[in-house]
């Protein structure tokens, strides 16, 4: 698709929205390269994304009558009967600031209302999500997750990282798509993590069953995790005790990679954070409390992991100790 790179961030998100709602739409890995382009794409589109939702609710609980296509004989001709004036402001008006594309938004979310709604969290927040058929959902910092009434089996990891607890049904496996690749649960308890051209999958118990494209499936069972980078994919072995260990209030470790827990802070807390190539496989063990507040944070892993935390080039970096 030809489009326009100058175009505001608004009218792009409403393309994307209208877009995803048709059930061919498969380019998620070109909305997820948009989205993660500029903060600004990613916050037009909460903006547009929350917006729609309250559309769709009034529409649901208040459906407006439709005008016949011409008036009784017995009735003077004059204007068509419409929606409720009241009601059409107060859906339209907050879009009119948006961009006279919105209009078609609202267009079809009224000739085809979405079952499909979506849940996000903010930098270093977390959010459970408990399932009709008792299993759970944790999302972890700056992530969000398209749900569907109409088929609860199934889940879209739009961005971020979730920790799936499944329920399992041999006859209605779940399922969770992403861009670039699909998870089948087999009676299980697993994380997905999305980067920039990044995709981990882990298994905490049961078995999964990945997917990427037209490639072979790949089976991973409990301590095994597979790391996606474009086209290469790589299964390696960590401790199955610590995956998913962000879920908890607490970062828990235990003979965990340094690497590996630069990258659950990076995603916790929606910042930056590395580990010195240096120091990327030397082991931790250890319990880390994270706050809503960055700085201090980052300011208790240097005597709890032995250490040194320097914030360079817009960066946090764990580096050797002095």
């Amino acid at each position: 698709m030809v489009e326009r790179r100058d175009r505001d961030p608004a009218e792009r998100a409403i393309d994307w929205l209208i877009r995803q709602r048709d059930p061919a739409f498969d380019d998620w890995m070109g909305f997820t390269t948009w989205l993660e382009a500029d903060p600004e794409h990613a916050r037009a589109y909460d903006r547009l994304a929350a917006l729609d939702a309250g559309v769709t609710d009034d529409l649901r609980r208040d459906p407006p009558s439709l005008a016949p296509s011409q008036p009784p004989a017995s009735v003077p001709a004059g204007p068509r009967p419409a929606y409720r004036p009241g009601r059409v402001r107060r859906i339209l008006t907050p879009l009119i600031g948006i961009s006279a594309a919105a209009a078609a938004l609202v267009a079809f979310v009224t000739t085809r209302p979405a079952s499909t709604y979506e849940i996000a969290t903010a930098a270093g927040e977390h959010r459970h999500i408990r399932l009709d058929d008792g299993s759970h959902i944790v999302l972890n910092g700056g992530a969000r997750l398209r749900l569907d009434r109409d088929a609860p089996r199934t889940a879209q990891l739009v961005r971020g990282e979730a920790l799936f607890d499944i329920v399992h049904d041999r006859d209605a496996p779940f399922r969770v798509t992403f861009a670039g690749g699909t998870v089948e649960d087999l009676g299980t308890r697993f994380t997905i993590a999305l980067a920039p051209q990044r995709i981990e999958v882990a298994v905490a118990e049961g078995a999964v069953a990945y997917r990427a494209g037209g490639k072979s499936t790949v089976m991973l069972r409990p301590g095994q995790r597979l790391i996606a980078r474009n086209a290469d994919a790589q299964v390696d072995r960590v401790a199955a005790g610590t995956i998913g260990a962000w879920a908890t209030p607490l970062l828990r470790y235990r003979d965990a990679r340094l690497s590996d827990v630069a990258a659950d802070l990076s995603r916790a807390l929606q910042v930056p954070v590395e580990a010195d190539p240096a120091l990327a496989e030397m082991r931790v063990t250890a319990t880390i409390q994270l706050d809503l507040d960055v700085d201090r944070s980052m300011a208790r892993l240097a005597p709890l992991l032995a250490v040194r935390v320097v914030h360079r080039e817009g960066k946090w970096i764990l580096e050797a100790a002095p």
